[in-house]
């Protein structure tokens, strides 16, 4: 028990309190006692001045007998005398208290004096158990008013938990619940919210292709066309088709990506190597457009990453830059270690960014809004799907571009981090 009271400071100072009051309260009753004790001691002693005053004054003869008699320690052999003698007057054990005034009086102070501090304690402990019930009745009934609005859906109720102790612990396990649950919803709500996205995003990322594909075979069907434009048709059901491909596929990575589908594995592994694993897969194309890709100062540093998924974020980086870039151009990359950080900068000879579109380009599904942007087979997920690969890794990443010059994208991965 007292290891629980310890556990509630509230209630443990108030029984020190207690219990030192009670230690007061017995030191002054015993002070009272004693001091009530020796009263009664000094009242015999002049009771015996008295009875031996009045005998010798009577047998003034017998002075030396009598007071040898009375000094004479533990002799009861008068005892049975004394008492026939004033029996005989009524003064016996069994007589009332009241006869001797004095004694009387002494004793019932003594009673009186008891029966107070009793009460004294009694009402103290009394008080104490009724202040502690109420202490705990006014923290449960606080308790029990955030939890009814915690269950209308008012998450903002905060229990003031400002001391120690089992009570305010609850209270404060409360705060986290209630903080738990509010993020629990919010992110419920943000989820909603993204789903709503994505099928609007969805919706509109289809409509053109199927609207175009249903367009061409309506045309094909209905209209007599000859086999020149049949081909032609065919062929952009054909590129349309592509499109919905690429599509469907980028949608399935960004669904498993934000469901928390694809978990990061990370590990420590060599980025170098990871950055000329995305080089490779790229090649082929950058070769095709004669676009130079030039490797500078990439540095052997094993950090923990997603190899896999880091390649993928790299290759988008990369395709992007071959896909903007006319041919003839080229392509840079470059590493640094910094004292906090590794650096990763891909630089392109490409068409640019104008200014206006730099803060959307990692929109999902957004693309620049040129006319030769638009030409470009694409879905506008490649660097969506970047950023949150990298900043699911605790990394960053950054563009800087000029119009008709290039583009830079700037990734840090934190070595505190990773």
């Amino acid at each position: 028990m007292i290891k629980y009271i310890k556990k509630e400071p509230y209630i443990y100072k108030r029984t020190k309190l207690s219990l030192i009051m009670m230690i007061a309260i017995i030191i002054m009753f015993y002070l009272v006692s004693s001091n009530m004790v020796k009263q009664l001691h000094k009242q015999k002693v002049i009771d015996d001045y008295n009875l031996i005053g009045g005998l010798i004054e009577v047998i003034p003869d017998e002075e030396q007998e009598i007071v040898s008699i009375f000094l004479e320690e533990n002799s009861n052999q008068y005892v049975s005398t004394g008492k026939n003698i004033l029996s005989k007057y009524g003064y016996t054990e069994n007589m009332n208290m009241s006869y001797s005034k004095y004694f009387y009086d002494t004793v019932k102070k003594n009673m009186v004096m008891n029966i107070i501090i009793l009460l004294f304690i009694f009402i103290i402990l009394l008080i104490f158990f009724i202040k502690s019930i109420i202490y705990i009745m006014k923290k449960i009934e606080l308790f029990s008013r955030g939890i009814d609005k915690v269950m209308d859906g008012d998450y903002s109720i905060h229990l003031s938990t400002d001391n120690e102790g089992i009570v305010d612990r609850i209270g404060h396990q409360f705060n986290l619940m209630s903080k738990r649950l509010s993020l629990s919803i919010e992110e419920i709500k943000k989820g909603r919210e993204q789903i709503k996205s994505i099928v609007t995003d969805i919706s509109h990322q289809f409509k053109t292709p199927l609207s175009s594909i249903k367009l061409f075979n309506s045309l094909m069907i209905e209209d007599e066309v000859d086999r020149e434009n049949e081909l032609k048709f065919l062929e952009r059901t054909r590129e349309e088709v592509n499109k919905l491909e690429w599509l469907v596929k980028s949608l399935v990575q960004i669904s498993r990506l934000e469901a928390g589908m694809i978990q990061l594995n990370k590990q420590k592994s060599d980025i170098k190597k990871t950055i000329l694993d995305a080089v490779n897969g790229i090649y082929l194309s950058a070769s095709e457009k004669d676009i130079n890709i030039n490797i500078e100062n990439l540095i052997s540093i094993d950090i923990n990453h997603d190899r896999k998924w880091t390649k993928e974020a790299i290759f988008n980086l990369l395709e992007n830059g071959v896909k903007y870039t006319r041919e003839g151009g080229s392509i840079n990359i470059a590493m640094e270690k910094l004292e906090t950080s590794i650096k990763i900068v891909i630089k392109d000879t490409g068409i640019g960014i104008p200014k206006k579109e730099q803060f959307k380009v990692f929109n999902r599904f957004y693309r620049g809004e040129s006319s030769e942007v638009q030409k470009k087979e694409g879905s506008g997920v490649g660097l969506y799907l970047t950023k949150r690969i990298i900043e699911d890794q605790g990394g960053t990443i950054a563009v800087r571009s000029t119009e008709g010059r290039g583009t830079t994208f700037t990734v840090l991965f934190f070595l505190t981090d990773l």
